[in-house]
């Protein structure tokens, strides 16, 4: 924890989110027959990978406000939605050293969506301001491995 509050919160509210979303993606495996790479017998196993969530982040919000504001200061905050929502889509292959019992290589490049929703309202002494924010982020990933030398 850096002193700011921030790692603690993230822990108790976001990271158990994460957790969640990732135990509900769906990855298919197929083997897909031996290769020969760099001289060497190789296994290739294909891989499918898809899975979509929503990330709830209003008492994060309200909880790191709370945590920025001076002591005394009164401030009444509304956070109507705050929402990461994401989508994965993707395929790659796995190269496995048959011999040597380890990973060779591993690529994958999986079409990716996050949208950011967010209404919030604070009033701070009788002056109120709004904020709202609509992100739409799309794109496509590029993960890639491979064993050291």
């Amino acid at each position: 924890d850096d002193g700011s509050g921030f790692g603690p919160l993230f822990e108790s509210e976001i990271l158990p989110q994460i957790q969640e979303l990732l135990g509900g993606l769906k990855a298919e495996c197929t083997y897909a027959g031996q290769r020969e790479v760099d001289g060497a017998s190789m296994g290739a196993i294909d891989l499918k990978l898809q899975g979509e969530g929503t990330l709830d982040l209003r008492s994060a919000i309200l909880a790191m406000i709370e945590l920025q504001m001076p002591d005394g200061m009164e401030v009444a905050v509304s956070v109507d939605e705050a929402t990461v929502s994401l989508a994965l889509d993707g395929s790659g292959t796995l190269i496995w050293d048959l011999e040597g019992g380890h990973l060779h290589s591993f690529e994958m490049a999986p079409e990716l969506e996050m949208l950011l929703d967010v209404y919030v309202s604070i009033d701070v002494g009788g002056e109120t301001q709004d904020f709202e924010a609509s992100v739409e982020l799309l794109g496509e990933g590029t993960w890639s491995a491979a064993a050291a030398e």
